[in-house]
């Protein structure tokens, strides 16, 4: 490599596709869903911004360190402190990922008081924490293309507008898809996003509903 490596500009990553590459010196093997903490990053013309390979380690094995390929890596954003030798990265997380993790939370509780006062619901929402669960890994893997992220954060919102209704919780407002700032909106606009809520969870019930009843029969 006749380029010049530099500090890398984007900290924080994960692997999109497998890198297995036996014959490159120092490289480093990826799997995909992995994430990395990216160290340097190589410029094969120092007159161009383009990067080309990447050196850094992964976060379950920090001490091993090695090369890879700038295209199999999705950035993601992060906080990086103490920059430098000794520096650590903590990803930012997705706003529907965060509320992901915080429903899961709060619905496992009251989601236990249902077995006695109402097992078909109870049934109901079980199958739908565990929806909620494999569409918050498939959003932090970061694999998914924009169309795909977008249609399940979609998804993912409209299940905890229904399964805050059914369990006797809050609605949360949101704006494109982060929780609204009831400061920075008029009354009017707030009402208007707390309709939208509403109609989000009368739509998922109309549609969970038959799935319900076919167990019960069955």
């Amino acid at each position: 490599m006749s380029g010049i490596w530099k500090p890398a500009r984007h900290k924080y990553g994960v692997v999109t596709s497998n890198f297995v590459a036996n014959t490159i010196n120092q490289a480093l093997q990826l799997y995909i869903g992995e994430t990395v903490h990216v160290l340097e990053e190589y410029w094969p013309d120092p007159k161009t911004d383009k990067v080309t390979w990447l050196r850094g380690c992964t976060i379950s094995n920090k001490n091993k360190k090695g090369i890879f390929p700038c295209c199999y890596i999705a950035f993601k954003e992060c906080t990086v402190e103490n920059e430098g030798p000794f520096e650590t990265v903590t990803p930012v997380e997705d706003a529907v990922i965060t509320e992901i993790i915080f429903v899961l939370r709060e619905w496992n509780t009251r989601w236990k008081m249902l077995f006695v006062e109402r097992k078909q619901l109870f049934q109901t929402i079980l199958l739908v924490m565990g929806e909620l669960a494999k569409y918050r890994t498939q959003l932090a893997s970061s694999t998914l293309t924009r169309e795909k992220a977008l249609e399940q954060k979609h998804s993912a919102i409209i299940m905890m507008d229904w399964g805050n209704s059914q369990l006797g919780l809050d609605l949360v407002p949101r704006v494109e898809y982060q929780q609204a700032d009831p400061d920075q909106l008029s009354v009017v606009e707030m009402f208007r996003i707390h309709e939208q809520s509403v109609h989000n969870c009368q739509g998922a019930w109309t549609e969970r509903e038959p799935t319900a009843q076919q167990r019960k029969s069955g």
